[in-house]
This record gives structure tokens, C-alpha cells and sequence, in this order.
């Protein structure tokens, strides 16, 4: 498929749509604040692994994490068993607890504290592949690095029919060369939701447009 298409048209029409849901508050994540830091960012990739956004805010997980332990400093001298208690109503709370235990040490020891910049170096930390350092690249440090997630692998094979994730995640940095946190952001939220398994729910959708499978089913 060429990707010789009207990305701009695209970019303001999903940015329209985003604001709209953030006016709504139905997509008004806390980790979305533009105020937050890489630290707080890094914990909110980590426990959105496995667990969905609602459980978090639900059990308000993110708030009480921070507020008990806003630093690596205080993860580093905190008993485990202290950060399992707050994990614990998400689930896998022992792989999420050592991991971000062991994170705060290397990170302490190795970078003075500071997350690490680069992709290279943030993939070599435990826990840490490719779509959390991308998410921090973008989330953290507004790079545009592609978080290729299930819903963009999903929202890129279904509207327009790209099947590679070379090419997926092509397009998509084409997409977000311009405010690439929100255009992300907003992505993710189409995948939940309207482009979403099984079944997509089309109705409303700001990709309909566009959408090759959604444009053939009208034919």
C-alpha cells in the first residue's frame, strides 16, 4: 500500500476527536497530565502491563503508588511487601513489584537517578522491551518512537490494510510527526473504543473515512 496520503487530514481529524473525549473526561488519564514527570510516567507504563486502565484507576493504584513512594530513592528502601499491597488488586503484583524494585536500584546506581534517554539504553534495563521505551521516548522525552501496542498493530491492519510492523510502524511516525503523544494517545483510545476485537464499533469512529474494511462493507 503507498502511504502517499492526506496524513494531515487524518492527524487533525483524530486530534479533534481526542479533545473531545478529554472534554468528556472519558479518556483523562492521570499518567496524561502534561506535568508529569519520566518517573511518573515509567510507573504508569509499568502497571498499565497486563492490567487495564480501568483496574487502575478503579483501585486508584497510580495515585497511591506515587504518593507512597514518589522516587526511586523511597522504592529502593522500601520492603517489598510495601509496594506488593498497593499492586496487589491489579494483579501479577509480585512481577510488577520486583520489577520495579530492581529497576529503582539499577537506576539509582547506574544513571545517578536519572532515567536514561535513549532507546538503546532504556531496552537494556530489566522489564523494559520495546514498546515501554518507546512509550517513555514519546511519553517522557517527546520523541516520536512508535508504541506499536495490540490496538495500533490493529487500527493500522484493519484501516489500512498494513500487515508488517515495518510498515505499521512507518506509517504511524509519518502520522505523528506533529504532536506525536496525543496523536498516540488518541489512537490507543480508538482502539478501545471503537476499533476493537472482536467486534469494531464503527459508529462515530474519526477513522471511518478512511478505513479500507469499513469502506468496502458499504459497497
Amino acid at each position: 500500500m503507498s502511504l502517499d496520503i492526506d496524513l494531515e487530514n487524518i492527524r487533525v481529524r483524530i486530534l479533534k476527536w481526542y479533545q473531545k473525549k478529554w472534554n468528556l473526561a472519558e479518556n483523562r488519564y492521570p499518567w496524561r497530565t502534561p506535568d508529569r514527570t519520566a518517573y511518573e510516567i515509567l510507573v504508569a507504563e509499568l502497571l498499565l502491563q497486563h492490567t487495564t486502565a480501568k483496574a487502575i484507576i478503579d483501585n486508584k493504584c497510580y495515585e497511591n503508588f506515587l504518593k507512597r513512594f514518589p522516587s526511586f530513592n523511597r522504592i529502593k528502601t522500601a520492603n517489598i511487601e510495601e509496594i506488593e499491597k498497593i499492586f496487589k488488586p491489579i494483579g501479577l503484583y509480585h512481577q510488577k513489584s520486583d520489577r520495579i524494585k530492581k529497576l529503582a536500584n539499577i537506576i539509582l546506581e547506574q544513571f545517578n537517578g536519572v532515567i536514561p534517554t535513549t532507546k538503546s539504553e532504556l531496552m537494556a534495563l530489566p522489564g523494559i522491551g520495546d514498546y515501554i521505551a518507546s512509550a517513555l521516548m514519546t511519553f517522557a522525552f517527546n520523541k516520536n518512537e512508535v508504541p506499536l501496542d495490540g490496538n495500533l498493530k490493529r487500527i493500522t491492519k484493519i484501516v489500512w490494510s498494513l500487515e508488517s510492523k515495518q510498515e505499521q510502524k512507518e506509517f504511524l511516525k509519518k502520522l505523528a510527526v506533529k504532536s506525536p503523544k496525543r496523536v498516540y494517545w488518541a489512537l490507543f483510545d480508538i482502539g478501545r473504543f471503537h476499533c476493537r476485537k472482536p467486534k469494531p464499533n464503527c459508529l462515530g469512529c474519526p477513522l471511518g473515512d478512511f478505513c479500507f474494511i469499513f469502506n468496502q462493507q458499504r459497497k
